[in-house]
């Protein structure tokens, strides 16, 4: 399997796409990484963003994450449905020994109002609507690669301008997965405040964040603490950020 390096930023972030402003970054913790993410363009010009958790129960390798973020990414820049990601990193995961591929990925369509989810063994995600209500969308099936055989689903939501996307990896939330204590963590940490606001930030505020957030961490029960936010602002739907 090819290796693809890979910084905390893989792109210029924050960065702009239409409507969308996304920003995040990776706190490792560990000589082999866990966790990795990435924001992909496609060629229709749909915004697809990916937080992967990678872990391995045999010899840990410092580029396995990298290594299943590079096949993920290639496969959405050619357009590959949500089931073929998912056929994807399950033959990843098949080829290496005692591996699960935990999975958020979120494709935003502007012309249709619409994104496609999938949450596979990962934290819920939080949506902060306008007016600060927060919804999540919980994992619909255990991590890619964990059970023999399983069904990974994604669902379609609504692409409501003004809302923001928390996407968070359970070294972030501590290990909390289910939507009620994801909820709770973001009102705790008042992330549900300064979502939007941190979607501009400089990649600096976004790593002080992450460290203010993660603490002390050795040894790091939950691996790296990954962070992905996206928001949908309408006002500035004629500027671009990415080529």
């Amino acid at each position: 399997m090819t290796a693809f390096a890979l910084e905390s930023s893989p792109k210029s972030l924050p960065l702009q796409y239409g409507m969308l402003h996304v920003n995040g970054a990776l706190a490792p913790t560990a000589e082999s990484p866990t966790d990795a993410l990435d924001v992909v363009v496609d060629g229709h010009g749909e915004l697809t963003v990916v937080l992967l958790d990678v872990r391995s129960a045999g010899t840990p390798r410092p580029t396995l994450s990298r290594e299943a973020l590079g096949v993920t990414s290639a496969a959405i820049k050619q357009r590959a449905p949500m089931y073929e990601l998912v056929s994807v990193l399950r033959t990843f995961a098949a080829a290496e020994p005692r591996t699960r591929v935990g999975a958020l990925v979120l494709r935003f369509s502007q012309p249709d109002a619409r994104i496609e989810i999938l949450n596979a063994g990962m934290p819920a995600i939080a949506c902060v609507i306008p007016g600060g209500h927060v919804t999540t969308h919980a994992a619909l099936s255990a991590a890619i690669g964990e059970r023999f055989g399983e069904v990974h689903p994604y669902e379609l939501s609504p692409l409501t301008w003004g809302a923001t996307w928390i996407l968070a990896s359970d070294g972030l939330t501590q290990g909390r997965s289910d939507p009620d204590a994801v909820h709770e963590w973001v009102a705790s940490t008042a992330l549900g405040q300064r979502a939007a606001e941190l979607c501009g930030s400089s990649q600096s505020e976004i790593e002080n964040l992450l460290a203010k957030l993660t603490g002390p961490r050795t040894p790091a029960p939950f691996g790296d603490a990954g962070l992905l936010l996206v928001n949908a602002n309408p006002t500035r739907r004629f500027r671009s950020g990415i080529l």
